[in-house]
């Protein structure tokens, strides 16, 4: 989907909103047609499509080649961060495993910008549950499965170096 137009007479101006609060994390542009035949408007974008004027609420910045340059861009960007930070990551990875069993990572399943599943690591801060197969129990602030490397380690964001992967 790279359109979504919204047409409406003004009377329903709300409207609108309650549309861009659902595609939030679509990566689309989003038009407003609006009938503005009786309406001048200056600053703002304006695309008109069929011989009908739209207001531009919303326009993707990925598309065409600007979305190849921002992958390109996060990639060398990250790659030159990882050097940079990877004796602090091999330090941590030595802490977290000496501190308690279990692995040294972190996977976390997030919703990503173009509505794909992607995958987060981070440095584990807590202990292993005793749960079973497949439940995930949500960590709360005062946390007992929490160690105290992991408190450290989330009180100054060190567990999200990871992410740079």
């Amino acid at each position: 989907m790279d359109e979504v137009w919204i047409a409406l007479p003004l009377e329903q101006s709300r409207k609108p909103r309650e549309v861009l609060g659902q595609l939030r994390d679509v990566p689309a542009n989003v038009r407003y047609a609006p009938d503005l035949r009786d309406l001048f408007l200056l600053n703002h974008g304006v695309t008109e499509i069929l011989d009908l004027p739209m207001i531009d609420l919303m326009t993707s910045p990925m598309q065409g080649t600007d979305s190849l340059l921002k992958a390109f861009e996060d990639r060398m960007l990250a790659s030159v961060i990882l050097v940079l930070i990877s004796p602090l990551m091999v330090l941590i990875a030595l802490c977290v495993k000496l501190s308690s069993p279990g692995p040294v990572w972190y996977r976390q399943r997030r919703h990503g910008w173009d509505g794909h599943e992607i995958v987060v690591y981070k440095f584990r801060t807590m202990r292993l549950p005793h749960e079973k197969p497949g439940r995930v129990t949500q960590a709360s602030p005062q946390d007992q499965r929490l160690t105290s490397l992991g408190a450290f380690l989330r009180r100054t964001s060190l567990d999200e170096l990871p992410q740079f992967i």
